[in-house]
């Protein structure tokens, strides 16, 4: 009986806490998106005062709540699939909904500096305004955050190839 209390308990706990997880990456991505990034802009400047490229901080925090909304999208399906559909919720499952955060947030920042160092390329309308540019990072990084075990295959794949090169050419 105690098991089943707790177990239901961990269940309504990690909701709350994926519901959490949900508002705030829509929160800092309505802020970038209506608010042109003012109160964001406003606290990060307090942190690091000098930020001589904000159009580049605001690309980068679009990717990042962009993934962290795809991590937040998955983990709500793959909540209620634990819940739900197959009704097998182990309590192993607790710590991949806890480490998502950290881990959709961290694939944000690796898919802007993937993206601005010229190794993920994207085609599009090519008078594209500045204006549309955070979407574009919001949408890439969400891409990212939402199949990060595709993009930690892709970051694996990336490292062989950049290290085969490297042992290549100190060959020659």
């Amino acid at each position: 009986m105690m098991n089943t209390n707790l177990t239901f308990l961990a269940r309504v706990l990690i909701f709350i806490f994926i519901m959490v997880y949900t508002i705030i990456p829509l929160l800092g991505l309505f802020d970038i998106w209506f608010n042109s990034f003012y109160s964001t802009n406003d606290y990060i400047q307090h942190l690091i005062p000098v930020f001589e490229n904000g159009k580049a901080i605001r690309s980068l925090f679009s990717c990042i709540w962009g993934a962290a909304l795809g991590g937040a999208v998955l983990a709500i399906i793959s909540f209620h699939n634990h819940i739900a559909v197959t009704k097998e919720f182990d309590s192993s499952h607790t710590w991949g909904f806890l480490l998502s955060p950290l881990l959709t947030m961290s694939i944000g920042v690796i898919t802007f500096l993937l993206l601005n160092g010229g190794f993920i390329f994207l085609t599009g309308n090519a008078t594209a305004s500045s204006e549309s540019q955070p979407y574009g990072y919001t949408l890439i990084g969400f891409i990212m955050g939402y199949n990060w075990d595709v993009t930690i295959k892709y970051i694996e794949k990336l490292s062989k190839k950049i290290a085969t090169e490297k042992k290549s050419q100190n060959n020659n």
